[in-house]
């Protein structure tokens, strides 16, 4: 979870970067390719993940992959899929990136990125507030969490 909000903070940097750059530099696609290799691996891991109900935990595979598939991986898949496309279609096909109409479509398939932070709202929420008993502790982090999300927002 702590290498997903790293690259959740990479993709809140970088994605406006990105925007505003007319190309990418060979170290940004790398990094790309590697930030879209782990939100892959991701998917498939919530397939083995479990998840609490109650006072269990439940480790079942099928309702694990039942839940999952209910849950979060529509939205997983469709942050995921259309980096896959852009990076492979628009990147290996140069003289395809030089037309105005893809570059524009390779932003915004780009800007999908960005929704990523709901997963950190989920990330946050499991390991703060579940492990967190004391009110005045949670307004703190709370208050803090607006700040850093009006930080995010004025960057």
């Amino acid at each position: 979870d702590m290498t997903g909000c790293i690259m959740v903070a990479y993709d809140v940097v970088m994605t406006p970067i990105g925007l505003l750059l007319d190309q990418d530099s060979a170290w940004m696609r790398v990094l790309s390719w590697g930030v879209n290799a782990f939100w892959t691996f991701d998917i498939l891991l919530n397939f083995c993940t479990g998840y609490h109900k109650d006072t269990r935990i439940v480790m079942r595979a099928e309702k694990i992959a039942r839940k999952y598939l209910r849950k979060w991986f529509l939205f997983d898949f469709l942050l995921v899929m259309p980096e896959w496309i852009a990076l492979v279609f628009f990147y290996e096909q140069n003289d395809v990136v030089e037309t105005v109409g893809a570059l524009r479509l390779l932003k915004v398939i780009r800007l999908t990125r960005l929704m990523r932070l709901v997963r950190l709202k989920r990330f946050l929420r499991d390991l703060l507030f579940q492990k967190i008993h004391s009110d005045g502790a949670l307004n703190r982090i709370r208050l803090a969490l607006i700040m850093g999300g009006i930080i995010i927002c004025l960057h």
